[in-house]
């Protein structure tokens, strides 16, 4: 590769990044720091270019309307220097941004992972994505066994439909008082769960992550069950007493207060 072919890899190379530096704008924003490094970028593959035009490119473009090459320069060095003054702040609000992003993300993070509340959040096709140590300990499991594999290759159980369907009409659901078993620990025996599973929608409006949240309610549906239990009980006893054991009790009353 001679120098000639150097300089038309220049040439585009720099035509490339201006437009590039100008497709900036609409995102960044910034747009005199673009125009600007745009500008400059161009000056620069226009010296090339008259460098390797040589003798021939005052025929092109005529050289005493930019000026000596030492003219071109300074141009291509005043641009490139407006275009960074100006740039500059732009990437500052963006380090600020960043570091504030960074700290709500820190403060997310510590919420998601020292909750009581046992949590999972998902794909749209339920492979787990993050869970918290509430949830991992809930299982008996580490919160590392989980990222990446699907939500019901680890727990087969019958709920699948209801996840589908959250997903399909991008409306949560809630369960109360799930019983939930683990085949693996049949002795750990039978708890009861209220959950709820909450689609979150893209821009677009599109499920693109399932949240999961569970509250163990097996205590209470243990005191619930006992209190049913007990109320039975004294139903049981009270239909089955008597009806003679009440009138004897109160025959037996009014004799023993009316006596004289």
């Amino acid at each position: 590769m001679n120098a000639s072919d150097v300089l038309k890899i220049s040439i585009v190379v720099q035509v490339v990044a201006a437009y590039l530096a100008l497709r900036l704008i609409p995102v960044t924003g910034g747009r005199k720091a673009w125009v600007m490094i745009s500008g400059a970028l161009i000056l620069m593959s226009l010296r090339r270019f008259l460098s390797l035009a040589g003798p021939d490119s005052i025929k092109i473009i005529p050289l005493d309307i930019f000026g000596a090459e030492e003219w071109v320069t300074l141009f291509i060095s005043v641009f490139m220097l407006a275009g960074i003054a100006w740039i500059a702040p732009l990437f500052r609000s963006f380090k600020k941004a960043q570091d504030k992003l960074l700290e709500q993300s820190w403060l997310l993070e510590a919420f998601f992972q020292h909750t009581i509340t046992p949590l999972v959040i998902m794909d749209k096709d339920f492979h787990c994505i993050r869970v918290n140590r509430a949830y991992a300990r809930t299982c008996r499991r580490e919160a590392e066994e989980f990222p990446g594999h699907n939500f019901f290759d680890i727990f087969p159980i019958a709920a699948k439909p209801i996840f589908e369907k959250a997903v399909k009409t991008r409306t949560p659901h809630q369960t109360f008082a799930r019983p939930l078993t683990f085949p693996d620990h049949p002795e750990w025996g039978e708890t009861y769960w209220d959950w709820t599973l909450m689609p979150i929608l893209n821009k677009e409006g599109e499920v693109e992550f399932l949240a999961l949240s569970l509250k163990d309610v097996t205590e209470s549906q243990a005191a619930l069950k006992a209190l049913r239990e007990g109320e039975e009980k004294y139903r049981l006893l009270v239909n089955n007493i008597p009806a003679l054991v009440f009138k004897g009790y109160k025959d037996c009353s009014v004799d023993f207060f009316d006596h004289k």
